[in-house]
C-alpha cells in the first residue's frame, strides 16, 4: 500500500513536470494530476482488453476495422502525449481520442449479435448423444449397437482413427453433424444432465467423448465452414 501510494505520488509529480496542467483551478489540477494518471492507466487496461478479443472475432471484417481502430487510437494518444510535452496545443479536441475505443466497442457487439445469429444452440444433449453413436456406427457399415461396452469402445477408437485419415470426410464435411457434435460438447462444458438410455453407450461414455472430441477439432481444423463455438474455445484456452 505505501508503495502503491508513493507510485501514485511519484507519478503526480511527473505529471506536474511534463504536462500542460491548468493554473488556478485547484480542482481540475487534482483531476490532471492525480485523476489523470489513475484514469490513463484504466484506459490502457481497457485497450489491452479489446485487443486481447482479436481472437474471437468471427467477421474478419469487423477484425481488419478494430485493428485500424486501435492503430488510430495509438497513434492518437502518442500524438497527443508528444504534442503535449512540446507544448503544442492539440490540432484536435482530446475528446476525439476516445471515438476509436468506442468504435472497437461497437464492433465486438455487432460481431456479438452476428455470432447469436450463426451460433449453434446447444440441445439437451442426452439423445443426440446416442444419435451420435449410431451415425459413427454407420460410418463403418455397423449399425447394432447392441454389442456390449467393449464393442462400442473398440469402435470409436476404430471410427476416431480412420477420421483422422481422412476416410470419413464425406460423412462428418455436413452441417446436421457437426451441429450434432458441437451440441455435445457444450452441454458437456455447460455441465448438463445427459441422460443415456442405453446402457451399453453409458457405460462407455468416456470413449465415446473421447471420439466426440476427436471428431470436432478435426471438422474445425480441415473443413473452412466449420467454426468453433466460443465457449469450446474458452474451455480449450484454460485446460492448455
Amino acid at each position: 500500500m505505501v508503495l502503491g501510494i508513493a507510485l501514485i505520488i511519484f507519478l503526480a509529480w511527473l505529471a506536474d513536470q511534463i504536462f500542460i496542467i491548468p493554473e488556478g483551478q485547484v480542482g481540475l489540477r487534482l483531476f490532471w494530476v492525480i485523476g489523470g494518471t489513475i484514469l490513463g492507466g484504466l484506459s490502457a487496461g481497457g485497450i489491452y482488453g479489446l485487443q486481447s478479443k482479436l481472437s474471437d472475432y468471427k467477421s474478419g471484417a469487423l477484425m481488419v476495422l478494430h485493428i485500424i481502430a486501435l492503430a488510430v487510437m495509438g497513434l492518437g494518444v502518442i500524438g497527443a502525449l508528444v504534442l503535449t510535452f512540446l507544448k503544442i496545443p492539440l490540432p484536435i479536441s482530446n475528446h476525439w481520442l476516445w471515438a476509436p475505443l468506442g468504435a472497437m466497442g461497437v464492433f465486438m457487439i455487432l460481431d456479438a449479435i452476428g455470432k447469436k445469429e450463426k451460433q449453434v444452440k446447444a440441445g439437451k444433449g442426452g439423445a443426440k448423444f446416442e444419435d451420435w453413436v449410431v451415425k459413427v456406427f454407420g460410418m463403418l457399415n455397423n449399425w447394432d449397437i447392441d454389442q456390449g461396452t467393449g464393442v462400442i469402445e473398440g469402435v470409436m477408437a476404430l471410427a476416431t482413427i480412420e477420421m483422422g485419415q481422412g476416410k470419413f470426410d464425406w460423412n462428418i464435411r455436413d452441417e446436421e453433424f457437426f451441429k450434432m457434435t458441437e451440441g455435445i460438447l457444450v452441454d458437456l462444458i455447460q455441465g448438463k444432465v445427459m441422460s443415456i438410455s442405453a446402457d451399453e453407450i453409458y457405460q462407455a461414455r468416456e470413449s465415446v467423448i473421447k471420439a466426440v472430441q476427436a471428431f470436432y477439432f478435426y471438422m474445425v481444423d480441415n473443413f473452412r465452414e466449420f467454426e468453433m463455438h466460443p465457449a469450446i474455445k474458452r474451455a480449450a484456452t484454460i485446460k492448455k
